[in-house]
């Protein structure tokens, strides 16, 4: 079974073998192709049990990408990468990521906590801000579990209220995007769009077949919808009110229908 470190030595061979492949360019300098390539790779290890992120950097010396650990910190293994990275203050686009990190720790008096979602309230504030022109758009957001598995999400950019659902940087419409999780700009917290957070009354389900289930998953205050529902609850929760949807719709218009031949 392949671990993240075999899959980083291919991805290092891969790159190198690329940009190797490049010569005789029209113009620049030829000894320097790749130079300015950066990326980051990472992934759970099973070996190790951790998650591991790398920094891969061309290095023209020995004409082949080079992979650097991003180590461990107090608060969690967090690294940014941007373009530019130059030495001028002001452009260093890692610089000001880390920069704008410490600030809302420090807003936050959690600067000496483990990290949450400030990294994504980071990327949401360069976004916003014109001063950073090298960094825009809506984001593009993935989760890597341990599994091996991955999950991307969306985001309603630039806000929920006067924003679009977005996802991997494309703009949908309701009828037509995605099915998966979306969060708030503004919030860094995943929206509840499909599930009502609160029922009015619970009466109106008492004849339904899954009223316990219903009952169990509203049995919040003031019949709030629990937050620790898992995935397939959810799914059923949805399949169950999309049914009861349906059932009221067709006995109305069954209703009104009849109502006219009267």
């Amino acid at each position: 079974m392949l671990d993240i470190h075999d899959v980083l030595h291919r991805v290092v061979e891969n790159f190198t073998e690329l940009v190797n492949s490049i010569f005789d360019l029209p113009s620049g300098d030829n000894q320097n192709i790749g130079a300015e390539a950066k990326f980051l790779f990472g992934g759970w290890s099973w070996k190790d049990s951790k998650f591991r992120v790398w920094r891969l950097d061309y290095n023209p010396g020995i004409k082949a990408f080079i992979s650097i650990e991003e180590l461990l910190g107090k608060i969690g293994k967090i690294t940014f990468i941007g373009d530019p990275e130059e030495t001028e203050p002001g452009i260093n686009i890692p610089e000001i990521a880390l920069a704008k990190l410490k600030e809302i720790r420090t807003n936050t008096d959690s600067f000496d906590g483990k990290i949450g979602m400030e990294p994504m309230e980071v990327i949401v504030k360069m976004c916003r801000d014109s001063a950073v022109r090298e960094v825009d758009g809506a984001l593009q957001i993935g989760k890597i579990y341990k599994s091996g598995t991955n999950e991307f999400f969306g985001i309603c950019w630039p806000s929920v209220i006067n924003g679009k659902h977005t996802f991997l940087g494309k703009n949908y419409d309701l009828f037509t995007k995605p099915t998966v999780k979306y969060f708030d700009p503004d919030s860094c917290e995943i929206l509840e769009e499909e599930l009502p957070t609160r029922l009015p009354s619970l009466e109106d389900f008492e004849k339904n077949e899954s009223f316990e289930f219903i009952l169990n998953a509203y049995s919040g205050e003031e019949n709030e919808l629990r937050s620790n529902l898992s995935e397939p609850e959810r799914n059923k929760l949805i399949s169950i009110f999309k049914e009861y949807s349906y059932k009221k719709f067709l006995d109305n218009l069954t209703e009104s229908q009849n109502g006219e031949y009267d």
